[in-house]
């Protein structure tokens, strides 16, 4: 995947803002779960975390084909399930242990 999107990103086969925003949400994934871990949680993959794979997997794939608008929409669609995921991430990350 991040070959895909260095190669989206250098050739602009896809809005360089979605993808610097798909960086960004990886990132702060990867610094939520290591904080998780530091103070004993455990964060459970989510609904939405799951549904975000296919569409931004299948946007850098298109892109790479040249089948650019449905690879757009598809990255989109992605990221805003995305985004929900981290949100959803961020919030039981920050629930009072039981």
């Amino acid at each position: 995947m991040l070959s895909g999107v260095f190669v989206c990103w250098r050739f602009e086969l896809l809005p360089r803002w979605l993808l610097a925003l798909l960086v960004v949400r990886e990132v702060a994934i990867l610094v939520l779960a290591r904080v998780a871990l530091q103070h004993e949680r455990d964060l459970q993959i989510n609904w939405p975390g799951r549904a975000a794979v296919w569409p931004v997997m299948s946007a850098i794939f298109l892109a790479l084909c040249g089948v650019e608008e449905p690879a757009v929409v598809l990255l989109v669609v992605g990221l805003v399930l995305a985004m929900l995921a981290l949100a959803l991430y961020v919030r039981d990350g920050l629930q009072p242990s039981t």
